[in-house]
């Protein structure tokens, strides 16, 4: 009976401590968050994302480690893969593994072992903001990326689609160059750091390719025939 009362309180310190990872709720059903996508194998290297429900909760990978922001501060660092986080909770040092899927859109943060009925899974989605400074990074998280053209193509604007769903248009060409990102004309982007690939179509013509974002960086893609 004492190993019993033991156990449940060291579950109800861990509970409270877990605040800082999940909220303390009543379980919710796994499969609300399958949407046909997969689970592991990607990438989350230099990738911010941001809490469906509670905008001030953040979760930030390097090529390691993921750091979790909440309400401006940096509560906890822990180690990932493709399929789990591992964090260590300050209670009592107890290291607890998170299942960790990921989906074309968002990521899933799901629940220990045995503490599925006090805290739900929590969905991620992409975010172009890391509210926290200090030793999970800050600083620039973001990089910018121009499509331009040195000469006229003679196709009408070229419209340029990102991955993520963004689209610019290129309706200048620049016969002596381009040296900087964000020029009048061009298709400019501003990035989370993370990998992308990009169309970009005018009349007759196509272009396709992929590119690599980092964060504070300016890349210039020239569209050639």
């Amino acid at each position: 009976m004492k190993n019993l009362y033991i156990l449940k309180t060291i579950k109800t310190l861990l509970c409270c401590s877990l605040f800082i990872f999940l909220g303390c709720e009543e379980e919710t059903n796994t499969d609300d968050y399958n949407d046909g996508g997969g689970s592991g194998g990607s990438s989350l290297t230099n990738t911010i994302w941001r809490g469906s429900e509670d905008t001030n909760t953040y979760l930030k990978f390097t090529s390691s480690t993921v750091t979790k922001c909440y309400s401006g501060n940096e509560v906890a660092t822990g180690t990932y893969n493709s399929n789990s986080i591992t964090f260590v909770v300050p209670a009592n040092g107890e290291t607890l593994v998170f299942p960790l899927s990921t989906y074309s859109d968002h990521i899933v943060v799901g629940v220990p072992a045995g503490f599925e009925n006090e805290f739900d899974p929590e969905a991620y989605y992409p975010s172009s903001t890391y509210p926290c400074g200090g030793g999970g990074g800050g600083g620039d998280t973001t990089g910018n990326i121009t499509f331009w053209t040195q000469s006229d193509h003679g196709c009408g604007p070229i419209s340029v689609t990102i991955s993520n769903g963004q689209t610019g248009t290129i309706n200048s060409y620049f016969t002596n160059g381009l040296t900087n990102c964000g020029t009048s004309g061009c298709a400019n982007f501003t990035l989370p750091a993370g990998n992308y690939s990009y169309t970009a179509t005018c009349s007759g013509y196509t272009w396709s390719n992929s590119f690599t974002i980092t964060a504070g960086s300016c890349s210039l893609k020239k569209l050639i025939l």
